[in-house]
């Protein structure tokens, strides 16, 4: 969406954006090569799928509060080009047995309201997030049904960052809706779940 129809409230903010690919420029360097020695996620990829403003956004965050996935959160989300270099600062800034002393704990005060969004977008660290840039690396012409892009690199991504976080992934697939047949094939042990 063009920045110029965007409403002031939803609108880029130029420095993040800048910032954000500065960092990505940085880490361009190791991130065509992800850490993991497997071809895909050892575990099946749990995919949110639906009409926007269906709920997506809640269920998420139901899911992603169990604790029984990695999913990408707002800072994860900081590093689409290695989303699993985001999940290790993620880790050392949020896992308690990392806050050395409590040097990174957090105050009451600074954990938002929780199961609020605006537009599918939620606050705070360690709320999910809908990963977009990451997604359009590999859909940057969606909707297509066939998408022609780098599957076993897509695949690689995910099995690094599945490996980081240790648990089953789990994203909103909206951007992905057309062409979730190709997705199956893809990643041949995903799960979707239609909202």
């Amino acid at each position: 969406m063009s920045e110029s129809v965007r409403n002031t409230k939803h609108a880029r903010n130029g420095e993040l954006e800048q910032l954000l690919a500065d960092l990505a420029r940085d880490l361009a360097v190791g991130s065509d090569r992800p850490p993991a020695a497997a071809d895909g996620p050892a575990r099946p990829t749990v995919f949110l799928v639906g009409n926007a403003r269906s709920g997506t956004t809640l269920a998420m965050q139901w899911l992603a509060a169990g604790g029984a996935f990695t999913y990408p959160t707002n800072l994860v989300s900081r590093f689409p080009t290695a989303p699993w270099v985001g999940e290790r600062i993620l880790r050392m800034l949020t896992d308690p047995t990392c806050d050395h002393r409590g040097e990174l704990t957090l105050g009451a005060d600074a954990r938002p309201e929780p199961w609020t969004s605006d537009l599918g977008k939620t606050k705070g660290l360690l709320e999910p997030h809908e990963f977009w840039y990451w997604w359009r690396r590999f859909l940057p012409d969606a909707p297509v049904a066939e998408p022609e892009v780098d599957e076993a690199g897509m695949r690689r991504e995910l099995a690094a960052w599945e490996a980081v976080g240790d648990k089953p992934l789990l994203m909103k697939g909206l951007i992905a809706d057309w062409c979730l047949p190709w997705l199956a094939r893809v990643l041949p042990g995903a799960l979707f779940i239609h909202v």
